[in-house]
């Protein structure tokens, strides 16, 4: 989500045509729990115990722990709901829809082979030669479906708080602003959008100046609605030897689409309004390998290690936005900025996955996995791969956004011979850091959406069951998700009068279905 703030560097930065922040970066590099329902069952604690369709692109060995090729697919339900408190209001707005989570199939060579179950258990145990598999697998990474609204109490704060002071003082800092040139070039589009409605003007000598009354009271509002997802397909390979040593290689080509369109409101004391609409849609494409082992020392005890490549994503941005002022009798124009496209590369470097695996005899097993991304190191590239373009972003995504892990635990009880009990819980860390809010990067000029999130830490929950036959399997898992977050109208880091920031609890609740057929 593109936030459009202003810092002092802004005197520098009103020649140049930038387009993305930190916040956007993060918000690409983040990745759900998802996939398979015994997998989000067990909260994605998966990368030792394998067999899995999704644990596949945690730790691509526990493909090698397959013993029959099979089929899955997994659908699911989404369930959201965000609550929201600013400025003494509350607000609250729910959304679902349904998607596929998982696709996959994995080839197991030996199984396939016309052999009597003595000969192929035979083959599995330690001893046994070396042994391939192989996998073709689609997996939703992400889900951006969410809307959500976020409200305020009439009268409960004044203009200092209004989104035109923070444009009065945008316009008073960046050079070359008059108002009388030509539009939506190199200054931020906001202020012509703002000096066209007659939000902010200047006459004669004077500083630029917001058109509201000194203490006036307003009621402010905000509402998104965000879609898409990143996908990934992956074609990979595994091998087993002596049933000892797993080891695994996927290459992965990923999509992403994000779309969000806002609308930021505000209603005035003495008559009329603002409303400030925005609109942005994300699309790309990326590359990336992961390599992995799982070692099994004793016939209980599993431990995995698995490293993703760096990845390159080639990126698209189209964003638009228009503004609406009245006052009173006198309703403004509507003015529209230009549809802007700007193509740039973001780069995130290696991610870890360090996983166990304890088996209980035949009873069931429990997990634990470690994930760990170099998300703060992430650069924003030029469309030629340039560093310089983006060397402001890139020195805020050092200061601002974090190194991201998640701890993540689960298990799994064999009721019975067919039925499987299972449960999980997973934190993920902040992917922002402690004072984000204080110093942001660059000036955008081209968008126009001011708003900006700041991520606190993510509790996963989950609970599943599955039923399995000697040739097919169905697994359901329900899953509880809650992210917290701050929610700033915009960066008033520089302001006498600091907007304050609202609460967001966003509540998402997924129940899912795996059906596999084992070939």
């Amino acid at each position: 989500m593109k936030k459009c703030i202003t810092i002092l560097a802004v005197i520098i930065y009103s020649s140049l045509s930038m387009a993305q922040t930190e916040f956007d970066a993060s918000k690409l590099l983040q990745t759900d729990i998802s996939g398979t329902a015994r997998y989000m069952g067990m909260a994605g604690a998966m990368g030792a115990v394998g067999s899995d369709a999704t644990a596949i692109k945690d730790n691509p060995a526990g493909m090698g722990l397959y013993a029959h090729s099979e089929l899955m697919v997994t659908g699911k339900m989404l369930l959201q709901k965000s609550n929201s408190n600013w400025y003494s209001g509350t607000g609250f707005f729910s959304h679902s829809n349904i998607g596929l989570n998982n696709f996959s199939f994995v080839l197991v060579p030996s199984s396939l082979k016309k052999q009597t179950k003595d000969k192929k258990d035979k083959k599995r145990k330690r001893g046994s030669s070396f042994s391939n598999n192989f996998s073709f697998s689609y997996n939703r990474l992400k889900d951006f479906n969410r809307s959500m609204y976020v409200g305020s109490d009439i009268n409960a704060n004044n203009v200092q708080s209004s989104i035109s002071v923070y444009l009065e003082d945008l316009a008073r800092n960046t050079i070359g602003f008059d108002g009388t040139g030509s539009t939506f070039g190199n200054n931020p589009w906001i202020l012509d959008l703002a000096n066209k409605t007659g939000l902010i003007e200047k006459k004669n000598t004077n500083p630029w100046s917001s058109i509201l009354t000194p203490s006036e009271s307003i009621k402010p509002s905000y509402y998104i609605k965000e879609k898409g997802a990143i996908d990934q397909y992956s074609l990979g390979w595994a091998g087993t030897y002596e049933n000892f040593i797993h080891l695994g290689a996927t290459v992965n080509f990923q999509t992403i689409n994000y779309t969000a369109v806002g609308k930021y409101t505000e209603k005035y004391e003495i008559s009329g309004a603002l409303r400030l609409n925005d609109s942005i849609n994300t699309k790309g494409t990326g590359i990336s390998i992961n390599i992995g082992a799982i070692i099994s020392p004793t016939d209980y005890l599993r431990v995995g290690l698995s490293v993703k490549s760096p990845t390159v994503y080639t990126l698209a941005d189209k964003s638009s936005g228009n503004m609406n002022f009245d006052r009173g009798a006198t309703t403004s124009p509507t003015p529209e900025t230009p549809l802007a496209t700007v193509n740039y590369k973001l780069q995130n470097l290696l991610q870890f996955s360090l996983s166990t695996a304890y088996l209980i005899d035949t009873r069931g097993l429990v997990s634990a996995q470690f994930d760990y991304g170099l998300n703060s190191r992430a650069k924003l590239l030029s469309k030629d791969g340039g560093i310089d373009y983006y060397m402001h972003e890139n020195q805020a995504m050092k200061r601002n956004i974090s190194n991201m892990y998640t701890i993540k635990v689960g298990g799994e009880f064999n009721i019975n011979e067919n039925i499987t009990a299972r449960a999980g819980l997973a934190y993920s860390c902040s992917p922002t850091k402690k004072g984000a809010s204080e110093y942001i990067g660059e000036v955008n000029n081209k968008r126009v959406d001011t708003q900006y999130f700041l991520g606190n830490s993510t509790l996963f929950e989950s609970i599943g069951v599955g039923y399995h036959t000697e040739k097919w399997s169905v697994d359901v898992a329900f899953t509880n998700k809650n992210l917290k977050e701050d929610f700033y109208p915009y960066n008033s880091s520089t302001l006498a009068d600091k907007a304050e920031a609202g609460s967001v609890k966003t509540t998402l609740n997924n129940i899912v279905i795996s059906f596999g057929y084992k070939l």
